[in-house]
């Protein structure tokens, strides 16, 4: 499970990569009044016209220094995708031989990649008794503040498990629409077990 865990973490550290080359590529344009297609678009149908501004470094004039730094994040981006893929396809191969993912999958809204995220999480979720317990783990539970009388309730704290908290407060939010009286912790440990 330790190693599922990391490999969870790992994507979503090459999706942090990934994200600041872009960023970074974008940058390069913005800095030189270029403009490029904005979103997923830049990246798909747009890469056309990012990838004609690129030159290698080596045969780059001083004006045209920017090109070669395009050049070398652009190597870079694709090497990162690849890798992303990589690590995506062997997920999905484990996702697919997990019952714990394919039940909390039953769940609506809740995909492949939160399914993955909250397992690695919980790990065993028959060590919980009740879903208080879960929403305790994840971090769910506010802040509470009492003095003598009084009993105030603040925000959710910045816990460890920020992304599993995200992923079980957010995503199933549209069931608890639907269903009164449901939280989705309850949910998720009911699915998970």
């Amino acid at each position: 499970m330790r190693e599922y865990r990391t490999l969870v973490k790992y994507r979503k550290t090459l999706d942090g990569r990934v994200n600041r080359i872009k960023n970074s590529v974008r940058s390069l344009f913005a800095n030189r009044g270029v403009e490029i297609d904005r979103g997923r678009r830049a990246w798909a149908a747009g890469r056309q016209l990012i990838d004609s501004y690129r030159k290698p470094l080596a045969d780059c004039s001083m004006e045209e220094l920017w090109k070669g730094q395009l050049d070398i994040e652009l190597t870079q981006l694709d090497s990162l995708s690849e890798q992303r893929a990589e690590v995506e396809r062997r997920l999905e191969v484990i996702a697919e031989e997990d019952d714990r993912i394919r039940r909390l999958r039953t769940i609506p809204g809740v995909g492949r990649k939160t399914a993955e995220v909250l397992v690695t999480a919980l790990d065993d979720a028959n060590r919980f008794d009740n879903a208080r317990q879960v929403s305790a783990y994840i971090g769910l539970v506010p802040r509470q503040y009492q003095s003598g009388e009084t009993d105030r309730y603040g925000r959710i704290p910045n816990a460890a498990r920020v992304s599993c908290g995200r992923c079980c407060w957010n995503v199933p939010g549209s069931v608890c629409n639907t269903t009164p009286g449901l939280e989705p912790p309850t949910i998720v440990f009911t699915v998970a077990r």
